[in-house]
């Protein structure tokens, strides 16, 4: 039945129908990556906030994240729409902003 929705014959078997998912599960994903895109930032953040009230403060966390900017040549200042729907990961000064207003120690769970 399915395949005959969309023209073909129902002999043709399985093939269309995966023809047609491939065709729109492109389409569906692009416009769902910037959802699962801030999912992934939001836990990027909360696993920051971990690390600096596991140690105690947020200076190790913001000098080994300043490291890792440097050696992959990351892009400290992308646009935020640009950010939004392709990073996964929050941009170092945004997490640097998020880790200084912090106060490791106290987060209550």
């Amino acid at each position: 039945w399915f395949t005959g929705a969309f023209g073909f014959s129902n002999e043709a078997g399985i093939a269309p129908a995966f023809l047609l998912f491939g065709l729109l599960a492109g389409t569906v994903t692009f416009w769902l990556s910037p959802l699962s895109s801030l999912w992934s930032r939001k836990f990027e953040y909360e696993a920051d906030a971990f690390a600096a009230d596991a140690v105690n403060s947020s200076e190790p966390m913001i000098t080994a994240l300043r490291k890792l900017n440097r050696e992959n040549l990351s892009n400290l200042t992308p646009h935020p729409w640009y950010s939004g729907f392709h990073y996964d990961h929050p941009a170092l000064l945004e997490r640097e902003s998020a880790l200084k207003d912090l106060n490791p120690g106290d987060r209550a769970e």
